[in-house]
């Protein structure tokens, strides 16, 4: 149904004047059970940000899919970084792991709607192949950016962005 909607672009949004350090904070312990069930340390850095008209539910579900992920590949007893960091123009998250990583060719096709990366975990673990379709459907719908960068054996990093002034229509 999400990727329906994006795809017609009528993605749903309600914004309001958002606090993204509570929204981060609140997101990350949600996640913490999750992660204690492989032992995983969630290490939160988060500066001074300042509260903006954004979708907090949204931005919620893109840090849930990818700190899900992020757990899913992270072997035990690691850790994985969550970050934000204030640009000129927009606010940049970070979710960072320590997991099995992606070669170049699976970073540019892995927002593809149903593509799982062979001959790894992905395919072992489930999932549809639509969480980070729908994460890059929110973000793009309001003028974010989304990207991840990754080297097989050293992790991945995904980021996305959040511009100051939110996309009504």
């Amino acid at each position: 149904l999400e990727i329906s909607r994006i795809e017609a672009a009528r993605l749903k949004f309600t914004f309001r004047k958002t606090n993204l350090q509570e929204t981060v904070k609140e997101t990350v312990k949600f996640m913490e059970g999750f992660a204690k069930e492989k032992n995983i340390k969630l290490v939160v850095t988060t500066g001074k940000l300042p509260n903006i008209e954004v979708d907090p539910d949204r931005i919620s579900q893109v840090l849930r899919n990818l700190i899900h992920n992020a757990i899913k590949f992270s072997p035990l007893d690691s850790s994985i970084e969550i970050n934000t960091e204030l640009k000129k123009s927009h606010i940049q998250f970070s979710v960072k792991d320590q997991g099995i990583g992606l070669k170049s060719e699976d970073q540019i096709r892995v927002f593809e709607p149903f593509y799982q990366v062979e001959g790894t975990l992905s395919q072992k673990l489930g999932g549809t192949g639509l969480g980070l379709t729908i994460c890059r459907g929110i973000i793009e719908a309001q003028k974010g950016k989304i990207w991840v960068e990754s080297k097989p054996g050293y992790g991945s990093t995904f980021y996305f962005t959040v511009p100051f002034t939110p996309v009504h229509e």
